[in-house]
């Protein structure tokens, strides 16, 4: 392939519960990220690409299709619903437009059995995370050895790896368990992390799983263990630069790196956990490479969505584009290009431990909590309680950690996205062929279920 042919090589790879305000590059003051951070400076770097619909499934299936989660249907993790034959994934498209591709992926091990994340792959590798056995770097492996496996044919290829890293519990390898971190993380005069768990919640303890039945008391030492992952994340990241580096490739190949969702640290009055509609659990890490394309050194400020991913690949390729069009993702070359933004708002959605929608703008952020299915039955919160249905709105210059609601305040702004979100609820009707499937959503994984889950991967 020439270096002025369009069906450029990509390779996309995808880091698992990661805020982007913990890598270096998005300002983080720890050195996280030295690789990403490179990745970055050679390309461009989103600051406000947000999930349309959280947490794993739904996210990467939006990620992966470039179409509103209303239209493809998948609405929650681990459910029970398959996706239609006739949404195709990015695998798919790009197997039709005559590339050679290959993903690693752990969501197949999963409950449920998302069978849709092989579709179009021509080698698909599936593992099942295992806490703290540094199992990156084996992934990694698997990813170069595949690479090497795609570059014997002459056609272009595509390469998906997904790193569960840094997912709960945290867990580094041992050279990373200090690295940010001078202290004693079992110091009894320092109950920061003890002071965060309720006596009567059992989930954050399993969450947390040796950080906590070791009797580690401080909460600084547990985010230093979350940072420390994804520093052992940036470690793997740098060895698939490293090949893809190489000439002949580098310019050639569209490097992204990305996350599905982020992960709360209290916002929300949530910890080490990711559901809730704040933007500390739907802003995710966006960066592009492509040399000669986009503009080393670019950062992007204009709002950007999950479902926008996909349309821009197929963008850069001159690949048809989505159809239909009006339930797609828009292309964010623009934004590459320097030019116009894209959107003026972006979805949010989550029905896999409580039932929300939203929409986030560059100013605000509006939160509606389903509290009731069509029928009149409660929807309880992300711990089985009663769920207060009142309308959440963020200034988000002035509040970005969504601690203010200005609701009351902003009665106009309210009814404009409201009125935003019910559009596309109605543009959504002949796919969903409900008026509103938020409430026709019951959560995948309620409370109960989740412990369960947890105390068993703990036995």
């Amino acid at each position: 392939m020439t270096s002025g042919d369009a069906r450029y090589n990509v390779v996309i790879i995808a880091a698992d519960t990661l805020r982007p305000d913990h890598l270096s590059c998005y300002g983080y003051a720890q050195p996280t990220s030295p690789n990403v951070d490179r990745l970055a400076a050679e390309g461009a770097r989103f600051t406000d690409y947000q999930a349309a619909h959280i947490p794993t499934h739904p996210a990467f299936t939006t990620l992966l299709t470039g179409v509103d989660p209303l239209y493809h249907g998948i609405l929650a993790h681990s459910g029970t619903r398959q996706l239609r034959p006739n949404v195709p994934m990015l695998a798919q498209r790009l197997h039709d437009a005559g590339y050679v591709s290959a993903a690693i992926d752990s969501m197949m091990s999963m409950q449920a059995g998302p069978t849709w994340f092989a579709r179009g792959f021509d080698y698909f590798r599936v593992y099942r995370y295992t806490p703290g056995s540094g199992e990156a770097a084996k992934l990694t492996t698997w990813a170069l050895d595949l690479l090497k496996l795609e570059q014997q044919s002459d056609a272009p290829f595509a390469l998906f790896i997904h790193y569960f890293d840094p997912h709960t519990p945290y867990a580094p390898p041992p050279e990373f368990r200090r690295r940010f971190y001078r202290g004693d993380e079992r110091d009894p005069a320092n109950t920061s992390l003890r002071r965060l768990v309720a006596p009567d919640d059992p989930l954050t303890p399993l969450l947390l799983g040796d950080l906590w039945r070791d009797g580690v008391t401080d909460r600084d030492y547990v985010i230093a263990q979350y940072d420390g992952e994804i520093a052992f994340l940036d470690q793997q990241v740098g060895r698939l630069l490293a090949a893809l580096d190489a000439p002949g490739l580098r310019e050639n190949t569209l490097v992204i790196f990305l996350s599905d969702h982020g992960e709360a640290f209290g916002e929300g009055g949530l910890h080490f956990d990711h559901h809730t509609l704040h933007d500390a659990v739907t802003r995710c890490a966006l960066c592009m490479r492509l040399p000669g394309v986009i503009p080393s050194g670019t950062v992007i400020s204009g709002l950007a969505s999950s479902m926008d991913v996909t349309p821009t690949i197929l963008d850069l390729l001159h690949l048809p584009a989505i159809t239909p069009d009006a339930m797609a993702g828009h292309s964010l070359l623009p934004l590459l290009q320097g030019g116009h933004p894209v959107r003026d708002d972006a979805p949010l959605g989550e029905a896999t431990r409580q039932v929300s929608h939203g929409i986030v703008t560059k100013e605000w952020r509006l939160i509606e909590p389903i509290t009731q299915t069509e029928h009149g039955a409660p929807i309880p919160d992300f711990q089985g309680r009663p769920r207060d249905p009142a309308l959440l709105l963020f200034h988000r210059a002035a509040d970005d950690t969504d601690e203010h609601n200005a609701a009351g305040e902003h009665p106009e702004v309210v009814a404009d996205l409201s009125a935003r979100m019910q559009r596309r609820l109605q543009h959504a009707a002949p796919s969903t062929g409900v008026a509103d499937p938020f409430r026709h959503c019951i959560p995948s994984l309620p409370y109960d279920t989740l412990v369960e889950r947890q105390r068993a991967r703990a036995r």
